[in-house]
């Protein structure tokens, strides 16, 4: 298992993002290098300094909730233009942090990168100077802090009962309560993150679609690892995704719509055994969604991009023929279908209010497709590429070059998730 050193040698190389003709290369190409890195590492266990250093573990669902992080920050780097350095720092730096969580299998390296992801998420919004970012951004480290607190105080529990800071094979109900109940916080699960609302409507549509999207894997799987397969909390969690769904309805702002949505599937994705593929579909869909925020606010949006708005929403939903089916599938739970109808419904409901206008593909809006591939076989596949590669208009201009290799990195991406759903 290597990935834990790619990881190093990228965190060493992030400063040269000071010199602006790399910041948007460097954007793009580290998702790549960061999935690429868990994909080729061999699955197994590493134990750094003994047993009281850090502990590393790679498996085949750390894989697939690389990817699809990986899939959210290019989304948002093929999208932004203009990146400054502290932005490009702490974006590159994000991505870093998020995996090593997929690796980690030590309480309190997992503590300490929930603290590093939280102060980056808290950087990155105040870059907007504005009184509602800053109180939001507020509320949301403040209860970080307690979050974080409680956790603490379950990891010290396990300590001194096992001797060793590793995920113990089964937890004691006291430790267990601290330890989940922190990182709940922490995820922004409904009843217990108040936050989250606030935070999304106020911050920019980019961090709003990377913390939907991408952060939250920093904390939905070190909780997957921590309570195991076989944990007592299913059905709270199931009837905390129905009243995180109601929610949805009580807003009429796009974004706290979709930030209620994020609720409810937070609490779907930690009933289900291995949340792996339902992941891949929420972060996709959701980073997508968010970034259209600005087209959903002005009531008018290209007719490509409301195909690919009803694809995510669909997916979503569990609409048959979609990633969201084959991952609900895995639960056979009637309460989480029921809630991603709901909450489905609330944002569809917006959707239909928008005035269609004509428009091309966007390099950054295209990954929506993978939402439906499952069911596509390999020459479908191919077949798409190929229609999708003779329709594309790129204007001849002095970014004639960039576009094209955006382009063809997206569509890398693309196939490799194709790859890994079909076998």
């Amino acid at each position: 298992m290597k990935a834990h050193l790619i990881i190093l040698f990228l965190l060493s190389l992030t400063p040269i993002s000071m010199f602006r003709i790399l910041r948007k290369p460097l954007t793009i190409l580290y998702p790549m290098i960061v999935s690429a890195a868990f994909f080729v590492g061999k699955t197994g266990d590493v134990q750094i300094v003994g047993k009281f250093g850090v502990h590393l573990k790679m498996g085949n669902d750390s894989r697939i909730f690389v990817l699809a992080v990986s899939i959210s920050f290019l989304m948002v780097a093929l999208r932004k233009r203009d990146w400054s350095a502290r932005e490009a720092i702490l974006f590159l730096t994000s991505i870093l942090t998020i995996s090593a969580t997929f690796i980690s299998y030590d309480l309190f390296n997992i503590y300490v990168l929930m603290e590093v992801l939280s102060v980056q998420a808290g950087l990155m919004a105040i870059r907007k100077k504005d009184e509602k970012v800053l109180w939001s951004t507020l509320k949301y480290l403040i209860v970080g802090s307690i979050g974080a607190s409680l956790y603490l105080v379950g990891t010290i529990i396990v300590y001194q009962k096992t001797g060793s800071f590793s995920i113990p094979k089964e937890l004691d109900k006291f430790s267990m309560a601290f330890i989940t109940t922190g990182m709940l916080m922490r995820a922004g699960v409904f009843g217990l993150g108040t936050w989250l609302l606030s935070f999304h409507s106020s911050v920019d549509d980019e961090l709003s679609a990377l913390f939907s999207g991408a952060f939250i894997g920093g904390i939905v799987f070190p909780i997957h690892r921590v309570l195991g397969n076989s944990h007592q909390l299913v059905y709270v969690f199931q009837t905390l995704s129905i009243f995180g769904s109601l929610v949805v309805f009580s807003s009429k702002n796009y974004k706290k719509i979709l930030a209620s949505s994020t609720m409810a599937h937070l609490s779907a994705m930690l009933s289900i055994p291995d949340p792996s593929l339902y992941f891949l579909n929420h972060a996709v869909a959701k980073t997508f969604l968010f970034l259209k925020s600005g087209d959903f606010k002005k009531g008018v949006i290209s007719k490509p991009d409301i195909i690919l708005s009803l694809i995510s929403i669909a997916s979503l939903a569990g609409f048959p023929f979609t990633l969201g089916a084959l991952a609900e599938n895995q639960s056979h739970s009637i309460l989480l279908m029921l809630s991603s109808l709901i909450s489905s419904a609330g944002i569809f409901s917006v959707l239909s209010r928008v005035k269609p206008l004509s428009g091309g593909f966007k390099i950054s809006s295209i990954f929506p497709i993978i939402l439906v591939f499952p069911f596509f076989s390999f020459k479908s596949l191919l077949s798409l590429f190929s229609i999708l590669g003779m329709t594309l208009k790129i204007k001849r201009d002095r970014k004639l070059f960039l576009e094209k290799v955006e382009w063809n990195v997206a569509f890398g991406l693309i196939f490799l998730a194709g790859v890994i759903l079909f076998c």
